[in-house]
């Protein structure tokens, strides 16, 4: 079986489970792989077929989206254009974690498109809808990256197409410590923003990653680290607390390692406010922006939510690949697959 695998660029998130989710659809299927988008602060580890510049959001320093940047950096006529050009009938199969060209591609030359994605899950009956969550926002949802049928992730499986968050092997094989620092992953704002509110809050140490530190450098109880993957599983497995934006991937991991989280969405991220509200469903503390006083009330309290995530990486995709050969019973695959090894 031939499959396209396409990825949505945008935010670490996405190239996170994409690294991984591609070995396992290596292992069973002939796999091309297409990233669009460019904001992602990591690699993916894998040879790209296809790379379009496709639609990404630029990030303000104030805590969320530059909104004018982004629409000036739009560019339908080359959207257009990589949508064209790229012949999804050379594959069996298309699934694309909220990536629009290859969706689109799909809804243009009639070709079923598999969603899997952590805004799949938002537009499911079962899980939790946030006041905010309109007419508008449910468009965006559908029509941004159209699939035929689509899988969900998320925090708590609500539904019988929803799993757990894909987490890294890397964090499933490490025992947790707590070494009395908090992993501090703010994006929206600036070094300079976060040292300045968090200056007050004397005896805790912070380790604060971001695109504008190049190497790792100490000042006062701040130890500010380049974004680096081997860096920030280290940085959160040995935390007391994690202080991010709520983007899906960071906040399941802090859930996953049972450490104390703390989630500030990003301003205009209506995904993002999502995330927060089912976090503070669960427990979790949430702020709208950073306020020294609460997070050191946070740090403080020794209250902490505790709740289980499965690895089930491995049963997501073979969910994926055996619902399709059950549409499309003469398909042929790997063994491994249908006996799930």
């Amino acid at each position: 079986m031939k499959v396209l695998y396409a990825i949505q660029g945008t935010g670490n998130g996405h190239i996170s489970r994409a690294n991984e989710i591609i070995p396992i659809l290596k292992r069973r299927v002939n796999l091309d792989i297409l990233v669009s988008g460019k904001n992602s602060s990591l690699k993916l580890n894998h040879p790209i077929k296809y790379n379009f510049k496709g639609i990404s959001f630029a990030f303000g320093k104030k805590g969320g989206i530059d909104f004018w940047n982004t629409l000036v950096n739009i560019n339908l006529i080359q959207f257009v254009r990589d949508l064209k050009s790229l012949n999804v009938n050379d594959y069996d199969l298309i699934i694309s974690d909220f990536e629009p060209i290859s969706a689109w591609a799909c809804k243009f030359y009639g070709k079923e498109c598999i969603g899997l994605s952590n805004q799949y899950a938002m537009l499911c009956p079962e899980t939790p809808k946030h006041k905010n969550y309109n007419f508008l926002c449910a468009l965006f949802l559908k029509y941004f990256c159209p699939v035929s049928v689509g899988y969900g992730i998320h925090y708590q499986r609500l539904g019988k197409n929803i799993f757990s968050p894909v987490i890294k092997k890397k964090l499933v094989k490490i025992k947790p410590k707590k070494l009395s620092h908090y992993t501090v992953y703010l994006p929206s704002y600036s070094v300079k923003k976060i040292t300045n509110k968090l200056k007050d809050i004397e005896n805790i140490n912070f380790h604060i990653f971001s695109k504008e530190v190049s190497r790792s450098k100490t000042y006062k109880n701040f130890i500010f680290k380049p974004i680096s993957q081997n860096l920030f599983i280290k940085s959160l497995a040995t935390s007391e607390g994690v202080i991010c934006n709520a983007g899906f991937e960071t906040t399941s991991e802090a859930i996953f390692l049972k450490k104390k989280l703390l989630v500030i969405p990003m301003k205009g991220q209506f995904e993002q406010k999502y995330n927060a509200f089912c976090l503070k469903k669960m427990g979790f503390k949430t702020l709208k922006k950073l306020d020294s006083t609460k997070i050191y009330k946070w740090i403080k309290s020794k209250n902490q939510i505790i709740v289980e995530l499965n690895q089930e990486t491995r049963d997501i995709v073979d969910r994926i690949l055996i619902d399709y050969i059950k549409r499309l019973p003469k398909i042929s695959i790997l063994t491994d697959v249908q006996t799930g090894v």
